[in-house]
């Protein structure tokens, strides 16, 4: 018995440590904004910083809608835009 409860709680912590890192995401707040705002101008001008100016966009608009799952999601679209190369 107390193996069983020792191997689930290995397996538990395991699936803890290698949870993707869509679950670190950002989250619709002021600061996590700002920190993608500030990103974006420091960019090269070609298609992925297009990309994120439309998602900090439709970010601004999902915000001030109050749909924070929207907002949410165009928040890493424009930060995985903004650190893309």
């Amino acid at each position: 018995m107390t193996k069983t409860i020792a191997g689930l709680l290995a397996l538990s912590v395991l699936a803890f440590a290698t949870a993707p890192a869509s679950a670190a995401s950002m989250s619709c707040n002021a600061a996590d904004v700002a920190k993608v705002t500030a990103m974006v101008p420091m960019m090269t001008d070609g298609a992925n910083k297009s990309t994120a100016y439309k998602e900090m966009t439709a970010t601004n608009t999902a915000m001030s809608q109050g749909n924070m799952k929207n907002c949410a999601m165009h928040l890493n679209m424009a930060a995985k835009a903004a650190m893309s190369k």
